[in-house]
């Protein structure tokens, strides 16, 4: 009897410590679903982020790169040398994408932030997009009054390089975000057009390589060294006469 007994015992410590072990395994199992739902959620927010200030940071180039071919235009039609599309199509075109770059930044500040992004970095970010898209907005409007001096003597340059630096350092903020997500999901969930060529390795580097070929085109009208441009001598000698 006493031997039954010490059986039953045995058989219900047994079940006690099994049923103990499955609560503990399903309590980490919830426990790992909800941290990778949140990482889910985290990385998801990011990628929708980065996707609309990139295309806005696109948009903004194009506009730009359109407005340096607007104003050689204008100072080869002053020497009856112009050909292709005229200025005012070219403005119309550069006010097009300027408004496709306000559009896009509006999609990027509607969505949520994580709250480990830094509010410093998100309001200076928007500073340097209000300088360097006011001075877009600017040069449209120099342009279409004629100013042609003060539409090449604008240094553009420089507010393009502010907002570069500041989105560049956006995206080494999501980078370390990206690594603290970790796991399978960053690899499924980071954009695959953000890897190759760039300044930095993960979020940060994948800009230069979708958007080199408009800042090729967008460092002229701030740069002095295209006052020496060909049609520009022959404007500024025929403003002379």
């Amino acid at each position: 009897m006493l031997n039954r007994i010490k059986i039953v015992t045995s058989l219900m410590l047994v079940l006690a410590i099994f049923g103990l072990l499955q609560l503990t395994s399903g309590g980490l199992f919830f426990n790992a679903l909800k941290h990778d739902k949140e990482n889910f959620t985290v990385l998801q927010t990011i990628r929708q982020q980065q996707s609309t200030l990139n295309a806005s940071w696109v948009a903004l180039l194009q506009t730009r790169n359109t407005l340096n071919r607007a104003g050689i235009r204008y100072m080869m039609d002053q020497n009856n040398i112009g050909s292709g599309a005229t200025v005012n199509d070219l403005m119309q075109i550069a006010s097009v994408s300027l408004k496709q770059a306000e559009k896009n930044w509006a999609a990027y500040e509607a969505l949520p932030r994580d709250p480990r992004q830094s509010d410093a970095e998100a309001m200076e970010i928007k500073r340097n997009y209000d300088i360097y898209h006011g001075a877009l907005a600017e040069l449209i409007q120099l342009l279409g009054a004629g100013k042609i001096n003060a539409f090449f003597d604008q240094p553009t340059q420089s507010y393009q390089d502010g907002f570069e630096k500041q989105y560049v350092n956006y995206l080494l903020q999501n980078d370390k975000l990206y690594q603290m997500a970790g796991g399978k999901q960053q690899q499924l969930l980071q954009p695959g057009d953000l890897g190759a060529d760039q300044r930095a390795d993960g979020c940060a580097g994948g800009h230069r390589g979708r958007v080199a070929g408009y800042q090729a085109g967008a460092d002229l009208s701030a740069d002095p060294s295209h006052r020496q441009h060909p049609p520009y001598r022959q404007w500024r000698s025929g403003e002379a006469h």
